[in-house]
């Protein structure tokens, strides 16, 4: 994991300075303790800049990976009385190079407030477990978004074929049954699921599972993670779930109530019976492409 350095945050230009007076408090929250960090918000007994805050923090070997900013403005969001006239917006620039994860406080444990904190570091991949984590991956590489890519392309061409569904990227959230908030490399969800649902709910994190996703392994990815991952999905209510492993060129394919399939050397994977007439073929996947 990579280490903040100064100049890695990037506060608003309008921002007024957030003052923090209780050092072991923060000492705290640069641990990645989010009721730590909001006892110290709701005290609001600031009485030095945050900026200064950082830097202190860094140069005593306190400042871990990349935690605190994220922490901050997880915080700062779900508390609107204590946002200053100016709230800052403080982006993390540094990249970790693995998945991060942060305790999500309970008073923040909100739509609007989670869907701000994605919305204020939009470069970044986050999402909710169902434990109330925060998970903050690291962007993709060209070559994991070029087989993304593709992958998603031959959905939606399906898709507009079949004329029963709607396709959606990485971009789009749902909020699962269980509390989570997920964001599937791929997702298919049927027409009239979808239609049922209220206007607000189709602006916001779909409150539904999908009925197909896909999650596509990247080098920095967890095995392990996304299995568990697929295993939620299945458990919220997804028909069909694959996960891709270009490396080992495998498939690991998921449906309720039936073993896991692991799937190695194949070409070409049919959707049957849950998609009729769906067929990726694997081989735009598995290979490099530059």
């Amino acid at each position: 994991m990579q280490r903040v350095r100064r100049g890695d945050l990037r506060m608003s230009a309008q921002a007024r300075p957030v003052e923090i007076a209780d050092e072991d408090l923060a000492a705290a929250a640069f641990a990645g303790d989010g009721a730590a960090l909001g006892t110290l918000i709701d005290s609001q007994a600031w009485v030095r800049p945050l900026e200064a805050l950082f830097a202190e923090a860094y140069d005593h070997g306190r400042l871990p990976e990349c935690r605190l900013p994220i922490m901050y403005n997880v915080l700062r969001a779900s508390r609107p009385a204590a946002r200053p006239a100016a709230m800052h917006t403080i982006q993390l620039l540094s990249v970790p190079a693995q998945t991060l994860r942060l305790r999500w406080p309970p008073a923040a444990a909100d739509e609007g407030v989670f869907r701000d904190l994605c919305r204020a570091n939009p470069d970044y991949r986050i999402e909710l477990n169902a434990r109330g984590e925060i998970e903050i991956m690291p962007p993709t590489g060209g070559r994991t978004g070029r087989k993304n890519t593709k992958l998603l392309s031959a959905l939606d061409i399906w898709s507009e074929r079949d004329g029963r569904g709607e396709t959606v990227d990485s971009s789009t959230g749902f909020r699962l049954p269980d509390g989570a908030t997920r964001s599937p490399d791929a997702s298919w969800v049927r027409r009239d699921r979808l239609a049922a649902l209220a206007a607000a709910d189709k602006e916001g994190f779909l409150p539904l599972a999908p009925d197909f996703v896909v999650e596509l392994r990247s080098i920095s990815d967890s095995l392990g993670t996304l299995q568990a991952k697929m295993d939620e999905y299945l458990t919220n209510g997804v028909r069909l779930g694959w996960l891709l492993d270009p490396a080992a060129r495998q498939v690991f394919v998921y449906r309720p109530g039936e073993p896991v399939q692991c799937l190695t050397g194949l070409e070409c994977i049919s959707g049957e019976p849950e998609l009729p007439g769906f067929v990726l073929d694997l081989r735009r996947i598995w290979e490099p492409g530059f």
